[in-house]
């Protein structure tokens, strides 16, 4: 009896053990799964945490370890589609994974994209813009946008998408990619004030000035100083060369001829046909021939009547007329349309025909008559520093005074403001405003060149803006 109860004892510890045992199988066999279930979890939700499968993982990693180079292989994603969306994720999660401290894997940074242009203005918008952000103090450097400086700009002319420019004050023709706005010395050395012809790279200009373009030739004035002559000099792009046209580098005058024989007084604005230049020599109107280099005056005061003082100054004046009955007052800009040349004379507008040699007052006056909208003799320039001419009209640039451009009807007479219609005209010129064309303001507006339907304003020191109608 004692034995059977011993027995029954023995048996029934042994089943509770068993019991025992066996829930601690399935239990244990639960916390598998269950740790399974959260693994797989965290391999799609956080494919941060799985960035680096094959290396160290991310949040083991301490902040003095080393980053791995070159991205995490394939290969060593877990198989199935969760392990593919892992391995698909791990370039996307590659910040994700450097927020606590370096990357375990980082591929190679790609290169920046472009930035998109902004929006287009809505049709019949017209707008002021800056392609050049050049500051307004003088200077010398090449660069990108801000970073590139000029000092006194006195000429430009437009050769596909780059703009070369006369920086005068830094002895050099420079050259503005107007894309990317880069701009770049072309030729010249700064400062060094000699007058050298030959290669780019030996090529020097003493004061360089107004400039026009002929094919890839640019055709340059050298301006009078007290220290130097005027005389017209040559840039063959192509063929990167530099030579004197015509005139006497080192010496002023008034004198007609061929290209060794002419001189130049003060030559303050250019213009061409492709066939001829046309330079507006202070009080005359001379034309160069560009195969031979001959000089001839076509109005104002011939050789012999500039007689005035030691020098033999042509006095000028302001007297239509035909060839040296014609009398100019001071060139400042000149533009051609058709066989018509337009000239910016001391405060008035005159046409030059060109084949009767016949000079006429389109507008203005010798002297201010101010600067107010209006038609024939009621309208008035003031400060004229470009001109631009389009069919049956023309540009007009001002600056300082009065600053900003102007449009000019050629058949009815009308002028009218373009920009700062907003800004009372004593006020116009005392800062640089884009936008709207009626807001816009320009401070120290120095030439004109159209582009297509656009007009380009280049400022004194180089900022370069556009004029476009869309």
């Amino acid at each position: 009896m004692r034995n059977s109860m011993k027995l029954g004892c023995m048996v029934a510890v042994l089943a509770l053990a068993g019991s025992a045992m066996s829930g601690d199988r399935v239990a244990s066999a639960k916390r598998a799964r269950k740790a399974k279930v959260r693994a797989s979890s965290k391999s799609t939700a956080a494919p941060a945490d799985t960035a680096a499968a094959g290396s160290a993982a991310p949040a083991a990693a301490s902040p003095n370890t080393a980053p791995a180079t070159g991205s995490t292989a394939p290969a060593a994603a877990a198989p199935g589609p969760a392990g593919a969306a892992a391995a698909t994720a791990t370039t996307a999660a590659q910040p994700a994974a450097a927020a606590g401290g370096p990357a375990a894997s980082a591929p190679p940074k790609p290169a920046a994209p472009a930035i998109p242009p902004g929006p287009r203005p809505a049709p019949g918008s017209v707008v002021v813009s800056t392609l050049l952000p050049a500051p307004d103090s003088a200077g010398y450097k090449d660069g990108v946008g801000a970073a590139a400086q000029f000092d006194g700009v006195q000429g430009a002319a437009l050769v596909g998408g780059e703009l070369y420019i006369s920086d005068a004050g830094n002895a050099l023709i420079r050259r503005v990619t107007l894309a990317s706005g880069e701009v770049a010395t072309a030729a010249g050395k700064q400062r060094d004030g000699r007058t050298v012809n030959g290669s780019l790279a030996d090529a020097r200009f003493y004061k360089p000035g107004p400039m026009v373009a002929v094919g890839r030739t640019l055709y340059i004035a050298q301006l009078a100083t007290e220290r130097g002559g005027a005389c017209i000099r040559s840039l063959d792009l192509d063929a990167g060369t530099a030579a004197t046209l015509t005139g006497d580098c080192q010496r002023r005058g008034n004198v007609d001829g061929g290209k060794d024989a002419a001189l130049f007084s003060s030559p303050m604005a250019l213009a061409t046909d492709g066939q001829n230049l046309y330079v507006g020599d202070y009080v005359r109107l001379r034309m160069v021939a560009l195969q031979s280099g001959a000089v001839t005056t076509l109005v104002g005061e011939a050789d012999a009547q500039c007689d005035f003082g030691v020098q033999r100054i042509c006095k000028g004046g302001f007297v239509d007329g035909v060839g040296n009955q014609a009398r100019l007052i001071g060139i400042r800009a000149l533009a051609l349309s058709g066989r018509t040349l337009y000239i910016a004379d001391g405060e008035a507008i005159r046409a030059l025909d060109l084949e009767e040699k016949k000079l006429t007052t389109v507008i203005g006056a010798a002297r201010g008559i101010g600067s107010d909208d209006g038609v024939g003799v009621k309208a008035g320039v003031s400060s004229v520093t470009g001109l631009s001419a389009e069919a049956g009209g023309l540009y007009i640039l001002q600056g300082p005074n009065f600053a900003g451009l102007r449009h000019l009807n050629l058949m009815t007479k009308a002028l009218v403001s373009l920009t700062g219609q907003t800004i009372p005209g004593f006020a116009r010129g005392s800062g640089n405003v884009d936008g709207p064309a009626a807001k816009a303001d320009f401070s120290k507006p120095k030439l004109l060149v159209a582009d297509g339907s656009r007009q380009l304003i280049i400022h004194e020191q180089g900022r370069i803006r556009a004029f476009e109608k869309f």
